[in-house]
């Protein structure tokens, strides 16, 4: 299954529109409609993982790396510097700022954890 396919496919599972998921992500419908239809195949970066937040899956479920949409990544320290470094567009993350933010990501992980 291609990335449009899966974009395609898991916005129907979760039941959300393209004006939906265009606005969780920041962009307009008709470029979500374009991604699914495969007439923008080349995504950036940031819009790949914030598509994946609003699909509720990894982004490497949807480049197609693996076959499972709910797959975690675990949290470990270069994860969270990276998506902290994405949520400040780039700006440099001080250890200081990273080891504060560290625990609260985890206590937040903790309590939606369902073991």
């Amino acid at each position: 299954m291609d990335i449009k396919d899966r974009i395609s496919s898991r916005r129907a599972e979760l039941g959300l529109t393209l004006e939906e998921v265009g606005k969780a992500v920041g962009v307009s419908k008709s470029a979500v409609q374009k991604w699914e239809s495969g007439e923008i195949a080349n995504m950036r970066r940031d819009k790949i993982a914030k598509l994946a937040i609003a699909l509720q899956c990894s982004p490497a479920y949807l480049m197609g790396w693996q076959d499972d949409p709910m797959n975690k990544t675990p949290l470990t320290r270069d994860f969270v510097e990276r998506i902290i470094n994405e949520a400040l567009n780039g700006q440099e993350i001080t250890h200081e700022m990273l080891d504060a933010i560290l625990p609260i990501i985890r206590a937040v992980a903790k309590s939606f954890k369902h073991d």
